[in-house]
């Protein structure tokens, strides 16, 4: 049980910004976005952010 305690405190550490930024909307303001070139990444960066941390705690969703 603490285990699963420990791994829930870090997914809430991990995703709680995020969300927090999206669920105000100010998700794309809060962004430092360097395109590295591709100006097209910027207008998708945020929608990145998002579908990456959904990828990265499905597993923990899943338990």
């Amino acid at each position: 049980m603490v285990v699963r305690k420990t791994w829930l405190k870090e997914l809430k550490k991990l995703s709680d910004p995020v969300l927090k930024a999206a669920a105000n909307s100010s998700l794309k303001s809060s962004m430092n976005i360097t395109s590295g070139g591709y100006l097209d990444r910027a207008k998708f960066a945020p929608l990145e952010v998002v579908s990456r941390l959904l990828c990265s705690i499905s597993i923990w969703l899943e338990l």
